[in-house]
């Protein structure tokens, strides 16, 4: 045992301190005297205090007079509480590192501990308040009660709607006791959005497919009967008839293949939408790369595209591809139904707020000059399949699916999609994101 030569304190990092033997010579006096260093070294009992080092330099003079023992028993125990306290950091760390949320409460479902991943879904202030002012789930509060007072494990599946409707299967378990403390459970929140989703969604998927693709394919059935009848008498061939049947049948072919594709593309982002992207992407280059795409097909409906744009913004978090994909349906369907007033005008800039947790965030219009939409139709321009003018749609080559992905995509990002129009003066389609943060 290394000891300092002046007040006696062994160095904790050497070895472990000796047993303390009661000796008759000191008899009360010397646990009385325990008693007093102990309270000077770390506080009161239970309080959890620590001591600097000038605290411990000021009780040089006591612990002078006291038997070695004693001293080596204040040191160790001055070494097992800084132990205490960094694996105590070690353990907030690991529960960081999980990847669902954990929720620790205590008595009265007074919430003790919440990890990154909680956080993350129901804010940073929700340590020490109740965790039914947050979480709203009747049947989930009753089972944090039942476990609390009669131990054991309970697990159920629940649904919260914000900031994006997720769904998750929630074990409650029961801690052991801690001496002292009143009883404490946690709370393991495991997403089953995916499986969910994918349940629901093959039936979706089989039922839209079915409804929207039949008129499609019902004319081509059609125009192949008709053609076939006329080739069993080759004298009643009309070729220009059938060169116009095919055109038409080539374009319902081509309609169903949009179709299919825009419903696989819808089904993955729903399927997905859950899951927050965390890349940077840089929007001015991409924008730009979008506008330059679209500008031959704006020319050949006679329609100027303008981008107005700052050379410098800052990151927005998000995947690439699909911002790509909301910017490029956006501009075409503006060139397509706003080709009336002859210009789209694209602008992106920078907003302090605009976003429901108040943060900062790119906004990016999307402005035509055309008829304009009637207000009774805005609200339901986003439901997958929905059509104001189901025939100018589909002569314009629309499957109905365009601005249900764009706002799929738009949640997934945690941004916000705003439609306003005018009749007579045009459509504006706005979007905005939240700037990228490190902790995003």
């Amino acid at each position: 045992m290394k000891l300092d030569s002046r007040n006696q304190v062994p160095d904790p990092t050497v070895g472990a301190a000796a047993p303390l033997h009661r000796s008759p010579s000191t008899g009360d006096g010397m646990m009385g005297a325990l008693s007093r260093v102990l309270r000077g070294l770390f506080g009161k009992p239970g309080s959890g205090h620590i001591p600097s080092p000038a605290m411990t330099e000021d009780l040089s003079t006591p612990t002078e007079s006291l038997p070695d023992e004693v001293a080596q028993m204040a040191a160790s125990q001055a070494f097992a509480e800084r132990r205490s306290s960094h694996v105590s950091d070690i353990l907030v760390r690991a529960l960081d590192a999980l990847h669902c949320p954990v929720v620790v409460v205590g008595p009265h479902r007074g919430v003790r501990h919440v990890n990154a991943e909680a956080r993350e879904l129901f804010g940073d202030k929700v340590v020490g308040r109740n965790l039914a002012l947050f979480f709203r789930e009747p049947k989930a509060l009753e089972a944090v009660s039942d476990v609390l007072s009669e131990g054991g494990t309970r697990t159920l599946d629940v649904k919260l709607d914000v900031p994006i409707q997720r769904q998750y299967r929630l074990v409650v378990t029961r801690l052991a006791r801690v001496p002292g403390e009143g009883p404490h459970a946690s709370l393991e929140f495991q997403e089953i959005t995916l499986i969910k989703r994918s349940e629901s969604m093959r039936s979706e998927f089989v039922a839209n497919v079915s409804h929207e693709l039949r008129s499609p394919l019902a004319t081509l059935i059609g125009f192949i009967e008709t053609m076939q009848a006329t080739t069993e008498d080759p004298a009643n061939v009309d070729l220009d008839a059938q060169a116009r049947f095919l055109g038409i049948m080539e374009g319902e072919a081509q309609r169903m293949s949009r179709m299919i594709d825009d419903l696989l593309s819808l089904t993955n982002v729903e399927l997905r939408e859950h899951e927050r992207p965390r890349n940077r992407v840089e929007l001015v280059s991409l924008m730009r790369e979008v506008v330059d795409a679209l500008i031959a097909r704006g020319r050949s409906r006679e329609v100027d595209l303008n981008l107005s744009c700052p050379d410098e913004l800052p990151m927005v978090c998000g995947d690439r591809d699909q911002l790509i994909q909301v910017f490029h349906n956006l501009i075409t369907n503006a060139i397509k139904y706003g080709a009336t007033g002859g210009r789209v005008d694209v602008t992106v800039d920078a907003s302090r707020d605009g976003l429901p947790d108040g943060g900062g965030c790119i906004q990016i219009s999307v402005r035509d000059y055309g008829e304009g939409i009637e207000a009774e139709h805005l609200p339901r321009l986003t439901e997958r399949f929905y059509r104001i003018d189901k025939g100018r749609s589909r002569a314009m080559g629309g499957t109905g699916l365009g601005l249900a992905i764009v706002k799929h995509i738009i949640n997934r990002h945690r941004g916000r999609f705003q439609i306003e129009s005018t009749i007579g003066e045009g459509s504006t389609f706005t979007v905005r994101l939240p700037i990228f943060k490190d902790d995003a």
